[in-house]
């Protein structure tokens, strides 16, 4: 709920307002808790009663790099002057402040000055390059005590800095840093820590200073990898350990390793934890500690091994949510356990992750592999939305339908594919998949009786790059019965596929997306019963077969019109002319020329052979697309309608005979059926001009309140936001 944009005018109505009744402060507190930082600073100034009561809540949280607070902090003075205004504002309301983010060195020391310590939350991060370096004389402490005794009245933060007391509360040997600026920092830092063990979250950015934990080199197998000095553990294992009430933790400072290895010992109640840098831990130290019960989130935000992997999984058997870059290595020899000389032995055990409900892999690609070779099975992984990359098809549904058996959405977007088996045979029973979606895989061939076999509850199933043809489609929309989002391919040229398949498709089908969806408009005319599918919401469909005149035609049509121009407007381009029951019908088509060659005769010409044939295929090429149009304006509930065919439309062989023939995109050819179709909210059309004039353009954007835009050289007409 915000209330920041409320005007003058109006709080000063809600402040007579409030003179006038009698307002239950009870109301007020709860209305507090609803309301966002924004909100808070403006309800401050509404009446004396409401800055007592949203006070509080406007400093419980206090972020000086976001609003308000960026503003409330602001100084125009030196830096001094700007600390001395940070250290008053501290200090008139530290005992509302519970969560602090703490954005340079002038706010930790007046944290520290200013004894800050019931903090339930602290986030140390940088803010701005330079005032990060121009706070460093902060810490020179012959310099900070000059400058405070030149200043009227109390020093700054003299209680910090004079007395020192981080010295003695945090081990220099503790830190390692390019410089004493730097290491002192590094000490406040953990002194602010040390005065809250009430926290609950604590996080140190990146971006907070250069220092580290003193570390040391260790022989890790193969190489040698930097972890936490013992001396350094011990003192962080120590801070960290008085703080029973921790619920979240993002350190860093080469600490990450040691602590997500004794995490059961320092914090057995963490909830979340988050490992920055890259991860060096030993799986064996890990494994041999006990396991950490408590914690339901872990983020790490470089790769992982396999073995790593494994480790977490005994480690945090109560996880249920993981987050990592990748899993780094793919090496299906290590699915077995080895002996000392390291040969292959048995295989490794199965694990079973039971609370593990959401598995994120956040680098670019999106590789399960290592997954794979972990041997762990997820049975309460439900979706895997980002794409599956680099697994080969004959044992996709083999290993990762079973390792993660409940799976609902599976997203497969592997490339470099060496064999065209689409599914192992072996693995032949039903699986709960409502999802599929196959981009971009390089299979050649596509078994879809395997599909029915194994997957028979797809509601949505997205197929690229397959070669279909209509009759594949017609069986999957025959089998799926409750299907809602349907996409494929067909690269047969045009047919009837298209009209058959919209006549069979189930009703629950809201999308059919796809390249290639081309089709006659003599069939959509004469075949499209579409009864079942009224409730499409989006459609790719690519319309063709409509014939166009010669340009000796066209020539005699207009020699027609010159004789009377609004006769022949009115008589030959009215829709009306054509009744809905009969089409198509010839009969009405000859009753067109028919009528045209007694008005010639009227006007003293004679029609002849040639005249009559272009009249007769002039009338019918507007009553084929206006039957056309109709038809496709029974789908009421479009959204999007997509007369755009694809790629592999455009570069078929056939594609640039029939693309002269395709449906007109005018009023004149029928456009205006389309008026039903009150939701559509985007069309997309072939080409920069899409045959369609002025005029029509105009009738679409009102009747559709919508814009024209061009998209990579094609025409989309998009409802105005």
């Amino acid at each position: 709920m915000s209330l920041a944009s409320l005007s003058k005018g109006a709080i000063q109505a809600i402040e007579l307002t409030i003179l006038d009744m009698i307002v239950i402060p009870e109301i007020l507190d709860h209305i507090a808790t609803y309301l966002d930082a924004d909100s808070l600073f403006v309800c401050v100034f509404v009446c004396c009663q409401w800055k007592d009561l949203f006070t509080p809540y406007l400093w419980r949280t206090v972020d000086p790099s976001v609003s308000p607070h960026s503003q409330i902090f602001a100084c125009d003075g030196n830096q001094f002057q700007r600390q001395r205004w940070i250290s008053t504002l501290l200090q008139n309301h530290k005992e509302h402040i519970r969560d602090m983010t703490i954005i340079d060195n002038g706010l930790l020391l007046a944290s520290l000055d200013n004894n800050l310590m019931e903090l339930h939350s602290l986030t140390l991060k940088r803010i701005g390059e330079f005032l990060w370096m121009k706070e460093t004389e902060f810490f020179d402490e012959e310099f900070a005590s000059n400058s405070n005794n030149n200043m009227d009245g109390d020093g700054v933060f003299s209680s910090a800095l004079n007395t020192c007391t981080w010295k003695a509360a945090i081990p220099s040997f503790a830190f390692r840093a390019a410089n004493w600026e730097e290491a002192t920092q590094g000490e406040a830092s953990w002194l602010l820590v040390q005065n809250n063990p009430g926290l609950r979250k604590l996080v140190f950015d990146r971006s907070w200073g250069t220092y580290t934990f003193e570390t040391t080199w260790v022989l890790n197998i193969t190489r040698t990898v930097e972890i936490i000095h013992p001396r350094s553990a011990a003192v962080l294992s120590e801070t960290l350990s008085r703080m029973s009430l921790l619920q979240h933790v993002e350190i860093g400072l080469c600490a990450d390793d040691h602590l997500l290895t004794y995490l059961a010992t320092v914090l057995p109640y963490l909830k979340s934890f988050v490992h920055p840098r890259n991860v060096e831990f030993d799986p064996q130290a890990i494994i041999s500690q006990p396991p950490h019960k408590a914690l339901k989130r872990l983020v790490f935000r470089k790769s992982i091994t396999m073995r790593q992997l494994r480790a977490v999984a005994v480690a945090f058997p109560a996880l249920v949510y993981l987050s990592v870059e990748r899993i780094s290595d793919h090496y299906p020899r290590l699915q077995h356990n080895t002996d000392s000389n390291g040969n292959l032995t048995t295989p490794m055990d199965v694990l079973e992750w039971k609370f593990l409900e959401s598995f994120d892999i956040t680098g670019a690609w999106f590789d399960l592999n290592g997954v794979l070779d972990a041997r762990i099975r997820l049975p309460k992984i439900l979706r895997l939305d980002k794409g599956v990359h680099n697994i080969y098809p004959s044992i996709m549904f083999q290993q990762v339908l079973s390792t993660f058996p409940a799976l609902l959405r599976l997203d497969y977007s592997g490339k470099h594919v060496r064999e065209t088996t689409f599914i192992d045979k072996a693995f032949a029973h039903a699986h709960p998949v409502q999802e599929l979606l196959l981009r971009k895989t390089g299979f050649q061939t596509c078994d879809v009786q395997s599909i029915f076999l194994r997957m028979p509850f797809l509601v949505h199933l997205e197929m690229d790059c397959f070669e279909f043809d209509g009759e594949t489609v017609l069986e999957l929309v025959r089998t799926y019965r409750k299907l809602e989002r349907l996409q494929f391919d067909l690269r047969e040229g045009c047919s009837r596929a298209m009209v058959d398949i919209l006549n069979e498709c189930p009703a629950t089908l809201k999308t059919c997306r796809g390249d290639g969806h081309v089709v006659y408009a003599a069939d959509v005319v004469e075949f499209a019963e579409w009864s079942s599918c009224t409730g499409l919401e989006e459609l790719d469909i690519e319309i063709v077969g409509v014939p166009g005149l010669t340009k000796e035609q066209e020539a005699m049509l207009d020699n027609l019109w010159s004789l009377d121009p609004a006769w022949f407007e009115e008589t030959m381009n009215a829709e009306t002319a054509m009744p809905e029951d009969e089409e198509v019908a010839g009969v009405v088509v000859e009753a067109a020329v028919e009528q045209a060659r007694k008005r010639a005769l009227e006007l003293g010409h004679t029609l002849t052979a040639n005249e009559a044939e272009a009249l007769h295929d002039r009338q019918f090429l507007h009553c084929l697309q206006r039957a056309t149009y109709k038809r496709l304006g029974r789908l009421t509930q479009l959204r999007e309608l997509n007369f755009h065919p694809g790629e592999y439309w455009e570069l078929a062989e056939y594609a640039w005979t029939d693309r002269l023939f395709t449906l007109e995109h005018t009023l004149l050819a029928g456009f205006a059926g389309l008026a039903s179709l009150v939701h559509l909210e985007a069309i997309r059309f072939m080409g920069p001009d899409f045959r369609a004039g002025e005029m029509d353009l105009d009738w679409m954007t009102k009747q559709w309140s919508m814009e024209k835009h061009i998209v990579n050289g094609q025409t989309h007409l998009m409802k105005a936001k």
